[in-house]
Formats: structure tokens, C-alpha cells, sequence
């Protein structure tokens, strides 16, 4: 049987935790995933609608306005200005340097949920013509990609372990690489492999359901009372008095379930105890209840 208590505003609180989801892309299959990818080109003269290379030159200015306005492309340093750069990191080193093209990988915010968790992105690639070519571009974890492993067949030599190619930001779901070299060779292969970490956030409602030493210390089980025709008198009232058996100083009632109910008394959440709790006379108990929404 049930007993009923209301709960205040201060017994129950929401709180949050992330959680991370792995994916792992094929560069052939981008599409199921709703990736896609854009080339950007730099265009110092007009351009127009109906110019083949008009979204080219929208995407550069895209980028630029977004990302790298008033950097010092040479030194990856920060001039002046008062753009918004969503830098991911007080650290520029080897990051935020737009050459004249470059290719954006746009994840799509339902693979992404917050944003791509920190150090976890990376493409990886074949470099050549075996496996011993294959290397990786990282997520430095500090907003840019940089090169992983030793020169290979089809990059120049320069290109070789933690040299700078791109740059990331986590929140957008954008990966820019600026390299151009690695811009071309993405231009003309179809084979690589993209994985990183989503985040999603869990809220988590608690609420703490109390109960004094004296309340609930009786039975609401009806076959714990008397029959009303074996009463007389005064005492033949609706509810009977407790049976003998339940009247000995040993007996307490157990809890074995604990409901929430909302203002329209409707339940709205069930928590089952690990095994009966016997309620306590001498001390007031406290259970939390948690769901996930």
C-alpha cells in the first residue's frame, strides 16, 4: 500500500554530466554521416553568381571572416581587431595560418552534440603507395591539426611529425586544413578515414525524498486491521484498529518502492529498492531518487 508526502522545491535539483560517443567515418561513406566537404579559394578580384568557382571564393570569405581575421599569417600571431575568432586555445603556435586554399570538413551537430571532445579528431590516411605510408593528421587538443609521423612518398619531406596543417574547432564541428600540399592530395584521393569523440550532455534529476522518525509508522496494508463487524460501540468507526499480530513492539512496516508523482497526481517515476528497508522510529531517513532525462 501507499503513503503519500509532498515534496518541496529545494528536494529536487537537476545537475549535468557530458558523456562521449566514437564515431569513425570512411571517406567514401561521408555522405550517410551528412559530412561534407568544401574547397575554399582565395579570389582578389570580383567575382560573380555565376562564376564555377563563386561558392569556392564565399567559403574562403567564410572562413577568413570567422577564424582568421587580423592573424599574421607568416607568424600565426594576433595583430589587432575586435572579430570573434573562437580560438579554442591561448596557444598559437602552428595554428591560424590561411594559405590561398583550403579544404572544410563540416560535421553535422547531431555527430557532434556539444562539441568534438578535445584531442580525440584525426584523419588517417595512406601518404603513398603501401601501408608503411600510412600516417595520421591529430587533434592537438589546442585547435589545430598537426602531422603524425615521419615523411612519406606523396608529401614533401618538410612534412614530417607535429608540423602544423589545420585547424579545428571543436564547438562548430569544422576542421579546416590549410596545408596546402595535403589540400591537394585531398583533392585527388578518396580513401582516408575520419574519427573523433562526440560530447552529449545527460541531465540528471535528483530528488531527495524524506521521511521523519514519526511518520509512516503503521501499515497501510488493509489486511493489517481488524474486521469493522468485530468491533462494538464507539469503536466501530470505517478502518479498524491493527490486528494483534502487528501490535508488538518488533513490527515495522518495510519499503520496498518509492513513486514521484506530479501536481496532477500522476506517477511519473518508479524507483524499486534493492530489498525492503524496515522504516526507522528512531531516526528520520532520507532516499534519493535519480533519472536520467
Amino acid at each position: 500500500m501507499s503513503a503519500f508526502k509532498k515534496l518541496r522545491s529545494a528536494d529536487s535539483f537537476t545537475s549535468v554530466y557530458n558523456t562521449h560517443k566514437s564515431y569513425t567515418a570512411i571517406s567514401s561513406s561521408f555522405s550517410n554521416f551528412g559530412i561534407t566537404i568544401s574547397s575554399a579559394v582565395e579570389e582578389t578580384g570580383s567575382i560573380y553568381p555565376s562564376q564555377t568557382d563563386f561558392s569556392q571564393s564565399l567559403n574562403y570569405r567564410s572562413i577568413k571572416h570567422l577564424y582568421y581575421n587580423d592573424f599574421n599569417t607568416s607568424a600565426s600571431v594576433l595583430i589587432s581587431g575586435s572579430y570573434e575568432h573562437y580560438l579554442e586555445s591561448s596557444l598559437f603556435s602552428g595554428s591560424r595560418q590561411l594559405n590561398t586554399s583550403s579544404s572544410i570538413f563540416s560535421i553535422p551537430k547531431n555527430i557532434v552534440g556539444s562539441y568534438i571532445n578535445p584531442s580525440t579528431f584525426e584523419i588517417s590516411a595512406v601518404f603513398g603507395t603501401s601501408g608503411s605510408d600510412r600516417r595520421k593528421l591529430i587533434d592537438s587538443g589546442e585547435g589545430y591539426l598537426t602531422f603524425s609521423g615521419s615523411a612519406v612518398t606523396d608529401l614533401p619531406a618538410s612534412i614530417t611529425s607535429s608540423f602544423s596543417v589545420g585547424d579545428i574547432n571543436y564547438k562548430h564541428g569544422t576542421v579546416i586544413v590549410t596545408n596546402q600540399d595535403i589540400v591537394d592530395w585531398l583533392n585527388v584521393s578518396s580513401s582516408y578515414t575520419a574519427s573523433w569523440e562526440a560530447t552529449y550532455p545527460v541531465f540528471t534529476i535528483s530528488n531527495y525524498c524524506k521521511v521523519k522518525s514519526s511518520e509512516f509508522n503503521f501499515t497501510q496494508n488493509p489486511s493489517a486491521c481488524q474486521a469493522e463487524d468485530t468491533l462494538s460501540g464507539s469503536l466501530s468507526y470505517s478502518g479498524g484498529l491493527p490486528k494483534n499480530n502487528v501490535t508488538g513492539s518488533y513490527f515495522a512496516p518495510y519499503i520496498t518502492t518509492v513513486g514521484l508523482y506530479n501536481d496532477a497526481h500522476e506517477l511519473i517515476a518508479v524507483a524499486k529498492l534493492g530489498q525492503p528497508i524496515p522504516k526507522s522510529k528512531t531516526n528520520d531517513m532520507t532516499f534519493v531518487v535519480k533519472f536520467d532525462i
